[in-house]
């Protein structure tokens, strides 16, 4: 089984909710480099990246990644965009490309412009709280279709046992904001889903949904969460043990990642695990394998194409595990091309795919 956290309950929320607001405060921005991505890309599309020295702690607070933009039609000579980022960094661009949003942990949500220019924090991070930590992080960010609406997630980092319950007013949970940074409110908390924490986020093609990939304690499973009732019923569209689920731009399916069991050469009735990539409809229906790893492999980030019909994925392997090149397989035959290769001692860490219609 390959290490790596997991975050194992898909939750789909439509989009309804009260309103709490955050508190503002002040921090350092990242700095800027580079050229804008959507100005030369040739294929109206931009793959947006962050990387960082492979083997770095990435300690909280650290500021040691970069956020780089390649042009998928000339993919050798990916541009820095912004730099100083910490180490959990989340990525988002706008529907057509203007702008990125990045979460930054304890520093809050951020936003600037395609081309890294004018970063402008949009929110912080609630200020510290009772708990096994006492500090809140961002870290889970989506922009919806409508092209004004940011979903982001504000959680605790894990721990067990955590408290029995939070405070009444912790701010656990996903929130809505207008990309201007007015009118924050909070979606659906943790409590409420049943969940510890939220790890990614990604909206529908509609526009009315939002899938959340989230944890409780340490189990895994699925659902499928009515925000407006509370109600769950299990998504069997991503059935099983499934990760980094991310739901298609322009219709409804879901790519994710799910253990495979595979057979051991030369040891009857053993079996290893192993991860594939999979898309499926929301229902379960149209299951399909597009990828799968070894055992001195790695999947990470599966993201859509912007027309839908590839899914990108960070990939690593032998000698040092570091995740290095950026695959997309094309949903309908299946073909692997390797779109981006860092240099030695570097390694990828998040994954976007945006259009470049600003």
């Amino acid at each position: 089984m390959h290490d790596r956290s997991r975050w194992g309950r898909v939750i789909v929320a439509t989009i309804t909710a009260g309103a709490v607001l955050l508190t503002p405060g002040r921090q350092p921005p990242p700095t800027r480099a580079g050229a804008a991505p959507c100005a030369t890309a040739a294929s109206g599309e931009t793959l947006l990246f962050t990387s960082r020295a492979a083997g770095a702690a990435g300690a909280a607070g650290a500021a040691d990644l970069t956020l780089f933009a390649a042009d998928p039609a000339r993919p050798s000579a990916p541009r820095a965009l912004v730099r100083a980022l910490p180490d959990f960094a989340a990525v988002a661009p706008s529907p057509r490309g203007r702008y990125i949003a990045l979460t930054e942990g304890a520093r809050g949500l951020w936003l600037v412009n395609s081309d890294g220019t004018d970063p402008r924090r949009l929110l912080p991070a609630p200020p510290p709280a009772p708990g096994p930590t006492g500090t809140y992080y961002i870290n889970a960010v989506a922009w919806s279709p409508d092209r004004y609406t940011l979903a982001y997630a504000v959680t605790q980092p894990i721990g067990y046992p955590r408290y029995p319950a939070p405070p009444r007013a912790a701010p656990d949970g996903i929130w809505l904001v207008r990309y201007d940074g007015r009118s924050p409110r909070l979606l659906a908390s943790n409590a409420r889903l049943g969940v510890d924490g939220i790890g990614r986020l990604s909206y529908a093609a509609d526009g009315r949904t939002l899938i959340a990939v989230a944890g409780q304690g340490r189990g895994a499973d699925n659902l499928a969460v009515d925000a407006a009732t509370g109600r769950a019923t299990a998504l069997p569209g991503a059935a099983g043990a499934a990760d980094d689920v991310q739901a298609s731009p322009v219709a409804p399916r879901l790519a994710y990642l799910a253990v495979v069991d595979v057979p051991v050469p030369g040891q009857p009735n053993t079996e290893d695990a192993d991860e594939g990539l999979y898309v499926a409809d929301p229902d379960g229906h149209r299951r399909a394998e597009l990828a799968q790893t070894t055992l001195a492999t790695d999947i990470r980030d599966p993201v859509w194409s912007p027309d839908g019909r590839s899914v990108a994925y960070i990939w690593g392997g032998s000698p040092d595990q570091a995740l290095k090149e950026i695959h997309a397989v094309d949903v309908a035959t299946r073909r692997v091309r390797t779109l981006v290769r860092k240099p030695p001692r570097q390694e990828f860490m998040s994954l976007a795919w945006m259009h470049c219609r600003v």
